[in-house]
């Protein structure tokens, strides 16, 4: 059976219609009949072009990322380890 979002699987899972099901946590917090275990940790990486670094727009952002607030607002999200958020972590 596939379905087409976490939701989707969570609640395919809770109907008894699956055994277990790929998900997110934040998605299987919100389907009361059903538990998580996480598999893996995954991380997500802003990329932008050198030659567009300095774009107001592209400073707007990255500014933003970094900013306590936005910080506070992302871990207040779930489970999320924010240690290096906003951290430039290449430069290629």
């Amino acid at each position: 059976m596939e379905e087409l979002s976490h939701l989707a699987i969570a609640s395919t899972v809770a109907r008894g219609d699956a055994d277990v099901g790929m998900g997110n946590e934040k998605v299987s917090m919100q389907v009361r009949e059903v538990d998580f275990i996480p598999l893996q940790r995954e991380r997500y990486e802003l990329v932008i072009r050198k030659e567009d670094l300095n774009k107001p727009y592209i400073q707007a952002a990255i500014e933003i990322i970094q900013s306590q607030e936005f910080k506070k607002e992302l871990g207040g999200l779930g489970n999320y380890d924010i240690s290096e958020t906003g951290n430039i972590v290449a430069e290629v």
